[in-house]
């Protein structure tokens, strides 16, 4: 095994050698040559990019804000409040939300502000005022803030 490392690294070495004997040898004009082609294999490579990039944006799912009182917000809902850090504090969760209502919506922003009531594992009830976002890889962000 040790013979072959050797060898390997001989011919690499080689070969790095022999690499800067044919760059020496090179004319000021093949090495301008040479980086002009290098320069233009990166300029081609940046622009594949950026096309790449801008197709994904345009073929991200662009999903519609939900309602306030459709199954997915009542479910994100719940689900970040049962993992917000007072309810883990506190050992709450909520059981059950109610009386959703849309305090405004903005299609442009893709923004939908909404309030509601939780019902908590406590037998309380809390009032929520939350809004959804739309995030340009198209998941929606849910915050929320309970109110008094």
């Amino acid at each position: 095994m040790g013979k072959v490392l050797k060898w390997v690294g001989i011919i690499l070495v080689g070969l790095f050698v022999l690499g800067k004997i044919i760059d020496t040898n090179k004319t000021p004009e093949q090495k301008a040559e040479e980086a002009a082609k290098d320069a233009k294999r990166s300029a081609e490579r940046a622009a594949e990019r950026a096309v790449e990039a801008e197709r994904e944006k345009l073929e991200a799912p662009q999903r519609a804000i939900p309602k306030c009182d459709s199954r997915q917000a009542k479910n994100t809902l719940i689900q970040a409040f049962d993992q917000s850090q007072v309810a883990r504090t506190l050992n709450l969760s909520a059981v059950e939300v109610s009386a959703l209502q849309e305090k405004s919506f903005d299609a442009p922003r893709k923004t939908r502000s909404c309030s509601g009531i939780i019902a908590m594992n406590n037998a309380e009830n809390v009032t929520v005022a939350y809004k959804m976002e739309g995030r340009e890889d198209g998941d929606i962000m849910l915050t929320f803030e309970l109110k008094e």
